[in-house]
Parts: structure tokens; C-alpha cells; sequence
């Protein structure tokens, strides 16, 4: 374990604006018989993010790790959180990552759409292999990735009086229902994984549940 020297953390709002800071300091470790060393490194975290119309958002974050003055790791990013109504929302971000050997960039853009039975997702990353955040991880590394689902969500009280009386009896509560998608590919734009499958979930009033994944 690294023993950590000293550490703070504040967050707070102010009207429409969010900040949150943490800085952590950590001391050096030397482990001779596993041949491990880490130099005293700090660890800094800023982020600030401001509220917009209703119920949207943007954002920015900043991290650095540094050890040295050549041992470094800085990574900034941006993101944004739009919701034109209460059923649609659109999302995104962009990141870049750089140190003394290389520099990356990170890049994210989803939607979705959630109506009375149907919910709708979908999202497109893109991550290159010099992305590397020294504070934080990055999912995958060196490809790109889209995904998407849709679901059949309706309440047991808004379904039609054919079946609502028998999945009372059981004490239903909820049903999503759908199909997902989640493709990779690599930095040659060829499809490396395919991963298809079929949801289906059930939520009874007693907190209770079954899922079904094929």
C-alpha cells in the first residue's frame, strides 16, 4: 500500500457553478525484493462545471501527477450535458492526456430518449492509444466503440386490462424488455468484437427481481 502524507478535498455550489478540488500527497515506497519503486508523487483534481437553462450542463476537469519535473502525467477535458425536453437528453465529452513521451486524445458523444414504454440509447467513443490519464483510467484504450439499446419499459398500472389483473397477482411492478448492441473497432476502423444481446427484466413491488440475458 502507498502511504499517503497528506490529502484535502473541497466541493460546493455557488449558484449555477460546481467546484470541486482534491490534492493528495504521496510518499515514496520502495520494495527491493519485489523490485518496486515509486517516487513522492502529487495528485491534483480540479473541476468546475456550470449549469445551463433547465436542466442542462458544461464542464471542464483538470488532473496532474507529478513525481519530478520531468515525471509527469496532465490531462484536460470538457463535456457537456444537454436536455432540450424530459424525454431527450444529448451528452458528450473530449479529453486530451500528455506526458514527457507521448499525448492522446479521448472523445465521447451519446443520446436518449425515454417515452412512456419505449427508452432509446446510443453512444460513440473513440479513444486513442497515447490517451492515458495519470489520475483516473480510461475504459479502452487504442479503439473506437458504439453502442446502443432499446428498450420496452412500461409500469404493470399502464398496461391494458387483458394481463394488468395477472402480473398484479404476482406483484409486478415494472418490465424492461429490449435488445443491446456493443461493437469495437480498432484503429484501422475494422470490426474487432460484436457483442449482441437480449435483456429482459422484471422488478416486483417487493424489491425483488429476475433477469433474463441471452
Amino acid at each position: 500500500m502507498i502511504p499517503i502524507i497528506e490529502g484535502g478535498k473541497l466541493t460546493g455550489k455557488v449558484g449555477s457553478y460546481g467546484l470541486g478540488f482534491l490534492n493528495v500527497m504521496t510518499d515514496q515506497l520502495e520494495k527491493p525484493s519485489e523490485e518496486l519503486s515509486i517516487d513522492r508523487t502529487n495528485f491534483s483534481v480540479v473541476r468546475l462545471r456550470k449549469d445551463l437553462l433547465t436542466s442542462s450542463s458544461v464542464g471542464v476537469i483538470g488532473t496532474n501527477r507529478q513525481s519530478s519535473a520531468d515525471n509527469y502525467n496532465r490531462t484536460g477535458g470538457v463535456d457537456f450535458l444537454y436536455r432540450p425536453s424530459e424525454t431527450l437528453t444529448f451528452n458528450g465529452l473530449m479529453a486530451i492526456s500528455t506526458d514527457r513521451d507521448q499525448q492522446g486524445q479521448a472523445f465521447y458523444l451519446g443520446g436518449n430518449w425515454r417515452g412512456d414504454k419505449i427508452r432509446a440509447s446510443t453512444g460513440y467513443s473513440a479513444i486513442d492509444p497515447d490517451f492515458v490519464p495519470g489520475v483516473g483510467f480510461a475504459e479502452r484504450g487504442g479503439g473506437r466503440r458504439l453502442r446502443g439499446a432499446l428498450r420496452w419499459a412500461p409500469w404493470v398500472s399502464d398496461m391494458g386490462n387483458w394481463i394488468q389483473p395477472a402480473l398484479e397477482r404476482i406483484h409486478l411492478r415494472e418490465i424492461w424488455s429490449g435488445p443491446e448492441m456493443d461493437i469495437s473497432f480498432n484503429n484501422e476502423q475494422e470490426v474487432e468484437t460484436v457483442n449482441l444481446r437480449y435483456l429482459h427484466w422484471m422488478n416486483f413491488k417487493s424489491g425483488d427481481w429476475i433477469a433474463i440475458d441471452i
